[in-house]
């Protein structure tokens, strides 16, 4: 079943400060909320630059802003080396920020 990837994807970025996780609902992906000053365009070239690939929340409408989508539907091993390197990246535009 999928329920592993999805606690486990749910569970890191729950871990991530200023990242908040919906609860997917049957879909094979996350939707998430980025609270850095950056837009969600921004956010998701940063990730693409170190090969995470996710989608930015604009690519689904307007109220995409400043989130991201995410896919679970890759091996565990994938979304934790994805997921450390997420929480990377927030933690850096955060300071960026400050």
């Amino acid at each position: 079943t999928c329920a592993l990837p999805i606690s486990l994807m749910h569970r890191l970025a729950g871990a991530i400060p200023g990242v908040r996780a919906a609860t997917p609902q049957g879909a094979f992906y996350m939707w998430t909320r980025v609270d850095v000053p950056q837009s969600a365009k921004e956010v998701r070239a940063a990730l693409w630059e170190r090969g995470v690939a996710v989608r930015s929340g604009t690519e689904y409408g307007a109220g995409g802003e400043k989130h991201l989508r995410i896919s679970y539907s890759v091996a565990e091993e994938t979304i934790e080396r994805g997921m450390a390197v997420f929480a990377e990246v927030v933690r850096e535009l955060a300071r960026k920020a400050a």
